[in-house]
């Protein structure tokens, strides 16, 4: 009778083992999740869409967006180097606006916000001979409680 409760006993503590074990590599882990999920975020803090073998950043709130272009690797695109484009703003009326890309720096682009009330922009450029389009909502201002 004893040899069974000795073999449950050592049954669980291979147990409590096996799960603190298991513990300890998801507090090793977590720190690593939120690096990945921070990676969405670009040199300049703001949003990061993909966009084929580019990488877009938008940010901003005022009145006007800074937009930047990364190669795939996130090694920022010179603006002279022939890049074109545009920022159009689409609103919870049914409207939209457009606002063309001026050099901000030397890799970055800036674009006019006409009003702050827009739900989301759509960033589209021309790299190399290929179109590029992203679209980011619009995270500063949510008029009248509307998501």
């Amino acid at each position: 009778m004893k040899t069974a409760q000795v073999v449950v006993a050592l049954y669980k503590i291979r147990q409590m083992k096996k799960s603190v074990s298991f513990l300890l590599f998801l507090t090793m882990l977590l720190p690593n999740l939120k690096a990945q999920v921070d990676s969405a975020l670009g040199p300049h803090e703001g949003k990061i869409k993909i966009y084929g073998n580019y990488r877009v950043e938008v940010i901003g709130c005022n009145d006007y967006l800074e937009i930047y272009f990364y190669d795939k690797n996130l090694n920022p695109i010179n603006n002279d180097f022939g890049i074109e484009g545009a920022a159009k703003f689409f609103y919870y009326n049914e409207t939209n606006s457009t606002s063309a890309f001026v050099h901000y720096g030397a890799d970055g682009f800036t674009a006019k916000i006409s009003t702050q009330d827009y739900m989301y922009c759509q960033i589209t450029a021309t790299i190399n001979g290929q179109v590029i389009t992203a679209k980011f909502e619009n995270e500063c201002h949510v008029p009248g409680g509307k998501k």
